[in-house]
């Protein structure tokens, strides 16, 4: 899993659905730091969701999505570049004291 890989925890890790929908409730119960999405259109939706933002990767500013969907979706030669990528996002999220 590359979000493990990359240094991150994959809240719905175990699951055999190649894009699954994500329900509100388990969010708010696993209450990420970072949330990953494809594009634009559904970061704005995200942000704009009450219960998304009561989640500390909204609170925080941490959706992402301004990673290229191929680099994360597509196995290939580039790879080496989402996993850079998440890496940055990830240790960025992390809180300094």
């Amino acid at each position: 899993d590359m979000v493990k890989h990359a240094g991150g925890n994959n809240v719905i890790e175990g699951g055999y659905i190649r894009y699954p929908h994500i329900e509100r409730e388990l969010m708010m119960y696993k209450n990420p730091t970072v949330i990953i999405v494809a594009d634009q259109a559904a970061a704005d939706a995200v942000r704009k969701d009450v219960m998304f933002q009561l989640t500390p990767a909204a609170r925080r500013g941490f959706i992402v999505s301004d990673i290229n969907p191929d680099l994360l979706l597509r196995p290939g030669p580039r790879f080496p570049i989402a996993m850079r990528r998440l890496q940055t996002v990830f240790r960025a999220s992390v809180p300094h004291e």
